[in-house]
């Protein structure tokens, strides 16, 4: 799902979700998105969302979100882990595992 303002950031419910910052020229990003999908086929239990940063500025300004893509683990509304630029399958892989 994607957010398209800082209002749905805040009002997301799930327990453990993960956010994909990227930005609609980021080609990485539309590379990486395929196999988060993919690995979180194992993960039910966490809900994806997307959000293009230069439509949602002040998640980036909130989030610290400075390079695309970056990928936020949150876990009860609070950050978990983040992984920026080289978004490696098995360390996402090892993180999801450890919640």
């Amino acid at each position: 799902m994607e957010i398209k303002n800082y209002q749905q950031f805040i009002n997301i419910k799930d327990d453990i979700f993960i956010i994909l910052a990227k930005t609609k020229t980021c080609n990485v990003c539309n590379a990486i998105e395929p196999i988060i999908l993919d690995v979180l086929n194992n993960y039910p239990q966490v809900k994806y969302y997307s959000i293009f940063i230069e439509n949602v500025l002040e998640y980036s300004g909130q989030q610290l979100v400075f390079t695309v893509p970056t990928l936020i683990i949150y876990k009860n509304k609070k950050e978990y882990a983040r992984l920026s630029r080289f978004i490696l399958k098995n360390e996402l892989e090892r993180i999801l595992s450890s919640l």
